[in-house]
This record gives structure tokens, C-alpha cells and sequence, in this order.
């Protein structure tokens, strides 16, 4: 973006006003991480975690949006070793798609039994519940590093930043993709997928004086992709699709606007192939292990 215009400086301006960036404030040494949304393959995110905690990357904040908030609520209770991590592994094995509600019965019986007034084909109280039982976290004030979780306002359209209070709670809400998952009600407020609004923060980050962010960037990248098969791989591969246009003006608009940040993008080419909500406990460790070495490498070659 050209910044010899004074319409340009003063959007810019206007821009880091809106997302509280002042230059002074980001320090180069001060790293954050952005996980994004992935859908099936949030099990990826958890093999990038495991890469910054094998090369002592110690980050001053974490951002997570909806399946990655859960690799970054495992990263920033723990991110000194392993442990959470190797334990949101085990936890991903045992999910199956009825814990998402969408086995064939149980959208079945859902659609049967709202007819028209139907808001979503599955449901994420099952997830809710086995993360509820399995994590070691309960409220974002456990965490040892700063976490955001993003959703979005479904009434008013705007991002919303969840830093207080349960974790879990958080993490359903920045998952809830619409039509496959219904909104979150809580406190009055109505929220769906953080992904709709910002499917990979950076700008958060900046703001928490961040001047090196990783962006784990796991969604579409520009590839020929295979038709759809069904309502659902249409449904969030098309999203997916938006995600990926979003992303692009996201770094090439805060570039423009803080030149000086470092924006480092760790994308590992992992797991692309699976469906949507497929989940194969077989394949699970070998892809989280292809996942740590390929962004281990990635990591090392972007920081020299």
C-alpha cells in the first residue's frame, strides 16, 4: 500500500487507533503466536506447538481462533514442555464425529425434529464435555503465557476477545461454525466462529506489544481442490476459501501499516487431504509428528 497519499496515511492511522498499535509500544523481542482456524486439522497446530516448545521459544502472548484456540490454550498453560500437548494428542484421538453431533442419526433426528427452524446440523456439547473432563486448565488466569481466544458478535458483526474466565467455555465459542454449529449463548451476548470476524490474528497481537508474530496459518491456500462431496465439505470448504482471502489482506495490511513488525508465517503442508470432521486416531500421531518436523525446520530456516 503506497504511503505517500495523505488519504492512505490517515487510514493507517485511523487502523492503528482501531487496533491500539503504537510503534513504540511492539518490541522485536516480545514474540507472539497465532493460531488460526483449521477445522480437522487443528490436530496440525499441536505439532507447531510441540516445534516452539522443542526450540525454547518462550512467546510474551498467544491468539487462538476456533480449532486453534485449543492447540493455544494447551501451548500457553504449558509452554515450557510437552505435557498438555501430549495430552491434547490423546484427548484428539478418542473424538469421533458424535462428538461434534453429526453422525448420521443424530442430524437425522435433528432435522426432523426442528424442520425449518433448524440452526445447525451438529452440536458441540460432546467436545465440550470431553475437554472439560481431560484438560488440566479451567480458567484463563491458570495460563502461564497471556492467551486470546477470538469469537465473533453475532448480532453486531464485531471480534470479540475472550481473556477471563473458563477456557472450554471460550474455546466452543470461537468453534462454533455457522450452519454446522449453532451460536453460544452466554451473558446475553450470542457468538459464532472467531473466524468469521478474524480467522488469524495478528493485529491482537501487535497490540499486546508483540513485534515478532508467527502466523501458524492451517487454512486454504490457493490449491485446486477436489468438488465437494456433501453439504458439509461444500459448506466449509467455501468458508475455508473466505478464511484464505481474509488472511491475505490481514498480512499485507498490517504490513503496510507497521512495516517494522516482523510477520513470520509457519504453514507446513500437513494433513490436507482429510474431510471435513474425519477423525482417524491412526494417522493423528503421524501427522502431529510430520507437522513438529516440517514447521521445526520452518521455524529454524524464517529466524536466522
Amino acid at each position: 500500500m503506497p504511503t505517500s497519499f495523505p488519504s492512505a496515511k490517515l487510514l493507517i492511522t485511523a487502523l492503528m487507533k482501531i487496533y491500539q498499535i503504537t510503534p513504540e509500544h511492539c518490541s522485536e523481542e516480545k514474540i507472539g503466536i497465532s493460531y488460526s482456524g483449521a477445522g480437522e486439522r487443528g490436530v496440525v497446530h499441536l505439532g507447531i506447538a510441540k516445534a516452539f516448545v522443542d526450540l525454547k521459544i518462550i512467546p510474551h502472548h498467544i491468539a487462538g481462533v476456533s480449532s486453534g484456540s485449543i492447540a493455544a490454550a494447551a501451548h500457553a498453560f504449558n509452554p515450557g514442555n510437552f505435557e498438555t500437548l501430549e495430552l491434547a494428542i490423546k484427548v484428539s484421538k478418542g473424538l469421533r464425529r458424535e462428538h461434534f453431533g453429526l453422525s448420521f442419526w443424530q442430524i437425522f433426528w435433528r432435522i426432523l425434529a426442528q424442520g425449518l427452524n433448524l440452526q445447525s446440523l451438529g452440536d458441540l456439547e460432546g467436545l465440550k464435555k470431553v475437554l472439560e473432563e481431560n484438560t488440566p486448565f479451567h480458567d484463563f488466569e491458570e495460563m502461564k503465557v497471556p492467551l486470546s481466544i477470538s469469537t465473533t458478535d453475532r448480532l453486531n458483526g464485531q471480534e470479540v476477545w475472550l481473556e477471563k474466565g473458563p477456557v472450554v467455555d471460550a474455546i466452543i465459542a470461537s468453534s462454533s461454525l455457522p450452519v454446522a454449529f449453532p451460536p453460544v449463548k452466554s451473558d446475553g451476548n450470542l457468538y459464532v466462529d472467531g473466524g468469521v470476524s478474524d480467522p488469524l490474528p495478528l493485529f491482537k497481537l501487535a497490540g499486546e506489544g508483540c513485534g515478532t508474530i508467527f502466523a501458524v496459518n492451517l487454512g486454504y491456500a490457493g490449491e485446486t481442490r477436489q468438488p465437494p462431496r456433501n453439504l458439509l465439505e461444500n459448506l466449509v470448504g467455501s468458508i475455508d476459501i473466505a478464511y484464505y482471502q481474509s488472511n491475505r489482506y490481514e498480512v499485507a495490511l498490517i504490513n503496510a501499516i507497521y512495516p517494522e513488525l516482523k510477520v513470520i508465517e509457519i504453514k507446513p503442508e500437513v494433513a490436507f487431504n482429510l474431510p471435513p470432521f474425519s477423525f482417524t486416531p491412526e494417522k493423528i500421531d503421524p501427522i502431529v509428528e510430520e507437522a513438529f518436523q516440517k514447521s521445526r525446520e520452518l521455524i529454524i530456516e524464517k529466524t536466522k
